[in-house]
C-alpha cells in the first residue's frame, strides 16, 4: 500500500488523474487507519468498516508471506471428525 501511495506521489506532480487517485488513496488509508484505531466495544459505520477489512486484509497477507519466507511451517486445514449428518426431515 504505501508503494503504491509512493508511486501515485511521484505522479501526481504531472497527471490530474494521478493526483486524484493519490488524494483517494490517502483517504482511504487514513480510514482504515481510523477503523484498525477504533475502540472495541463501539459499532463501526461501514464506510469506515470496509477499508479497515481491507487493511487487514493486506496485512495478514504480508504475514503469511513473511512466515513463508523465513521458512515457518504453514498451518494446513484438515476437516473436523464428526459423525454422519442426519438427513433432512
Amino acid at each position: 500500500m504505501l508503494a503504491l501511495v509512493g508511486a501515485l506521489a511521484a505522479l501526481a506532480v504531472h497527471s490530474l488523474v494521478a493526483r486524484l487517485a493519490f488524494i483517494g488513496a490517502l483517504g482511504v488509508s487514513a480510514l482504515g487507519y481510523v477503523g484498525w484505531v477504533w475502540p472495541e466495544g463501539r459499532a463501526m459505520p461501514r464506510f469506515v468498516a470496509l477499508p479497515t477489512y481491507a487493511a487487514a486484509a493486506l496485512v495478514a497477507g504480508m504475514h503469511a508471506w513473511i512466515r513463508v519466507a523465513t521458512g515457518k511451517l504453514a498451518p494446513t486445514w484438515e476437516p473436523t471428525r464428526r459423525g454422519a449428518a442426519a438427513p433432512p426431515a
